[in-house]
């Protein structure tokens, strides 16, 4: 009897503590094994241990490289792999979470109506080449530290997990420092967006003193001027070849000369002609002050109209944004801001570069009026032109044509010596290939623009569309105010011409007033004609002189 107490009392104490447990059992592992939540076994706070091997979580592919080293076979060579993953929180992952009355969250799983289009991505790729990764990773914040960029943030997660998962674009700092990606799925192409509306430059009404001198380029005033001269010294060589021509040699002398042509072009005709020749010459000199005068006069009442017109500039590139004094937003810390700042140091270290901490904030700016243009990626604006928080009024619009081309991919460390881990990129690598290649990358990109999109302006102003994504976080700070995450997304191409580095005018006139002056391409062929029939005027004096 006291061994059966005992017993029953050693087994009453074991049953006590194992409903003690179940809790812990209840949100550690089944959670895990039904590949929903993070798995605290892979939990790495940020940046806590950078570059420290005992601290990672990676796995050793060098056992499948030498198992095959004689004949490698990429097909099925991660079969039992369970990948470690680092997985963002953003847009492209999307997650149900449940709130205590303070807002703060209590738990966080991947959502099962639609978990977003990079779990979708591993699941595929994992599903082609047999490997795991819902019950082996751990899902980290974009939220960064002031002093760290994303150039930082993937060094520390290549260095912990075998993969981080979201779109990452490449840079010859990252290359350098060790960091692979897998092969491009994302369109990371830099671009501007901004409001469907052109700057409208209000002309300064001023007195311009040589605005009588608009309607021709330079050079063609010193044509003119050189016409008048050389004119003037051959109607005087005409006088004194031809005996017979209308005016006396010794009444006719330069100056006199001068004056007649140069008043010529203004209408004034004082020529008289008797002769063959010089009735060409004087025919020749009255058309070519008709032409000059007919579009003179022409061009300078067009130019004074415009100077009363208002001009709309169209921003077109990143320089003429810049040059016209526009103010740009762009999300701080990332590669494109990195870039902008590599190629402009002078404008990005300006009042007019505004960094956000996050994407949508952006956007946001831009729509307040604090920021002109958001320079932003293709597949961003992909998905934020079709946030109805964001374009429901449909005025967002991209600018202009793709600044820099580039893809972006998930990140992995450029290890083919301690853990092999570049092996797993040559395997996820294949499998992207075939999927775009099968449609599966384009169908996975328009099934995560589809989940996202409230607002189709394509069908009219601000044409609301079904709401697919009742749990996505897409601004989740203009939503409610618990701050969940940053804003990330995928694919498309945009090709268009670009303008002039200087802004392209548009109005009722386009162009500056310099582009519509009139050069010597319009007004050359005047002066050509003029000179030909002063040579035939020549010649016919000359045989004029010969004759009996």
């Amino acid at each position: 009897m006291g061994r059966a107490a005992g017993s029953r009392s050693t087994s009453g104490l074991l049953l006590r503590l194992l409903l003690l447990l179940i809790p812990c059992f209840n949100v550690s592992l089944f959670q895990v094994t039904g590949q929903e939540a993070s798995n605290p076994a892979y939990h790495a706070d940020q940046f806590i241990y950078p570059n420290n091997g005992a601290w990672s979580y990676r796995n050793n592919f060098c056992d499948l490289i030498n198992a095959n080293r004689s004949n490698v076979e990429l097909e099925n060579s991660l079969l039992g792999f369970e990948i470690r993953v680092a997985l963002m929180e953003g847009s492209l992952t999307k997650f149900d979470y449940t709130y205590d009355e303070d807002g703060t969250v209590l738990s966080q799983k991947l959502s099962e109506p639609y978990p977003g289009p990079v779990p979708k991505l591993l699941d595929e790729l994992c599903e082609r080449s047999g490997c795991t990764w819902r019950n082996s990773y751990y899902t980290h914040s974009n939220d960064l530290p002031d002093d760290k960029t994303f150039t930082d943030y993937i060094l520390w997660l290549t260095d912990v997990y075998d993969l981080a998962a979201d779109w990452f674009m490449p840079s010859m700092d990252r290359l350098n420092k060790g960091v692979t990606l897998t092969y491009g799925w994302y369109d990371a192409s830099i671009i501007m967006v901004g409001k469907d509306e052109g700057v409208t430059i209000e002309v300064e009404d001023k007195l311009d003193y040589v605005g009588w001198l608009r309607p021709f380029t330079g050079l063609v005033w010193y044509a003119i001027i050189a016409s008048i001269l050389i004119s003037a010294v051959v109607y005087v060589a005409l006088v004194r070849i031809d005996p017979n021509s209308d005016i006396p040699e010794q009444e006719l002398t330069y100056s006199e000369a001068i004056w007649m042509f140069a008043t010529a072009v203004t209408g004034q005709f004082e020529f008289a002609p008797t002769t063959n020749a010089s009735r060409l010459f004087t025919f020749s000199i009255a058309f070519w002050a008709l032409l000059v005068i007919s579009a003179y006069t022409a061009n300078l009442a067009a130019f004074l109209v415009k100077r009363n017109q208002t001009l709309t500039l169209e921003i077109e590139t990143i320089d003429q944004a810049m040059n016209n004094g526009r103010k740009m937003c762009v999300w701080k810390g990332t590669q494109t801001d990195s870039s902008i700042m590599n190629e402009y140091p002078a404008f990005t270290a300006g009042k007019d570069y505004i960094r956000t901490i996050k994407q949508a904030d952006a956007y946001i700016k831009v729509l307040s009026g604090e920021c002109d243009i958001v320079i932003t990626e293709q597949s961003s604006w992909d998905q934020f032109q079709r946030n109805q928080l964001i374009n429901g009024n449909c005025t967002l619009r991209q600018i202009g044509d793709i600044w820099q081309r580039k893809d972006a991919s998930f990140v992995l460390k450029g290890d083919s010596g301690q853990y092999c881990t570049s092996y797993l990129r040559d395997v996820f690598d294949y499998y992207f290939i075939q999927m775009e290649a099968d449609g599966t990358l384009e169908d996975l990109w328009n099934e995560a623009v589809e989940y996202v999109s409230t607002v189709n302006c394509d069908a009219g102003l601000g044409s609301v569309v079904r709401h697919l994504g009742e749990n996505q976080n897409f601004l989740p700070q203009m939503n409610n105010d618990v701050d969940r995450k940053k804003n990330r997304v995928l694919k498309s191409i945009a090709a268009k011409s670009a303008g002039s580095e200087s802004g392209a005018l548009v109005s009722n006139e386009s162009g500056d007033s310099n582009s519509d002056q009139l050069n010597m391409i319009n007004m050359g062929g005047v002066f050509i004609l003029h000179f030909t029939l002063m040579a035939v005027s020549f010649i016919i004096a000359f045989f004029a002189v010969g004759l009996p």
